[in-house]
């Protein structure tokens, strides 16, 4: 954080409107057992002003559920062998 505020970029296809906008840390230390991954949450109220809508996202997740202790993003071991890569969980990333 920043003395308090967070920059981030909106697809600009976004409807006008209130959206509630959820931040997540994993920390993936202990993740090499399932249910061992721990998610540190925060949300944030923004008000999205000249969008120019027709967004329509590919896939809508709901909390709680949207995430399984076995997903790939919460299932892995970090330490050995060294990941070459890394899937998040949860859905695709919003684009226009």
């Amino acid at each position: 954080m920043n003395a308090g505020s967070v920059s981030f970029p909106l697809p600009r296809c976004l409807d006008n409107g209130e959206y509630l906008v959820r931040f997540e840390h994993i920390a993936l230390h202990s993740a090499s057992s399932s249910g061992g991954a721990q998610l540190y949450l925060s949300c944030g109220q923004i008000r999205v002003s000249g969008g120019s809508g027709g967004y329509k996202p590919a896939r809508l997740l709901s909390f709680p559920g949207a995430y399984n202790a076995n997903d790939p993003g919460l299932l892995l071991n970090i330490y050995y062998p060294v990941p070459t890569s890394y899937t998040p969980p949860g859905g695709p990333v919003g684009s226009c």
